[in-house]
């Protein structure tokens, strides 16, 4: 998904890598279900941006039905529950947020490459980091560890603001912690 003739590209995140989740226990397999469905859809044709987007898809549903019950309850409470049980996985984790700058970095020059910003989830920890002269920009989660963030594109200003829970309830900060000028085409 992009926006503003393509300077701002906006992605889940879990197609960085092809493991989807590399803390997971299920990261292998995920990783051979991946790879073979990407091999399978770039023999077909499909552009790979396409392939690597429905390879991690068709692995994040395996690990989904891998994990049956345990996924989908109250994800605060599974997420934390899950790192009790295997306390290997934190290592795992921090690796992964030391990895994400240049995993991200690679697929924005890979699939986007006029964008300027590249806007994400999925690793749940929230980030702004300039590498080059792409901004990252990752919003968090609402889940642990928590501090999601919220951007706003409007005009050609693209806004970082904090999200906070007030009851049950999210609220998205109406002042901005952060700007960007995006250079709009066809501005009169």
């Amino acid at each position: 998904l992009t926006f503003a003739d393509q300077q701002i590209a906006v992605t889940h995140g879990d197609a960085f890598d092809l493991r989807v989740a590399p803390w997971s226990l299920s990261a292998v397999t995920m990783l051979a279900t991946a790879e073979e469905k990407y091999d399978q859809l770039m023999r077909e044709g499909a552009e790979p941006l396409t392939a690597v987007l429905e390879a991690t898809r068709v692995a994040a549903i395996m690990e989904w039905l891998s994990h049956g019950k345990d996924m989908g309850k109250d994800s605060r409470l599974s997420d934390m529950k899950y790192l009790l049980k295997h306390p290997q996985l934190y290592m795992r984790i921090i690796r992964y947020w030391k990895q994400v700058p240049a995993l991200a970095s690679r697929f924005a020059k890979q699939h986007f490459p006029e964008a300027r910003f590249l806007i994400f989830g999925h690793s749940h920890r929230p980030m702004v980091k300039q590498v080059d002269q792409l901004t990252l920009i990752n919003t968090g989660c609402f889940n642990f560890p928590g501090k999601p963030w919220g951007v706003l594109l409007e005009g050609d200003q693209l806004g970082l603001h904090r999200i906070e829970r007030t009851g049950k309830d999210f609220v998205v900060k109406t002042q901005a912690n952060k700007k960007w000028q995006v250079k709009m085409a066809n501005k009169k």
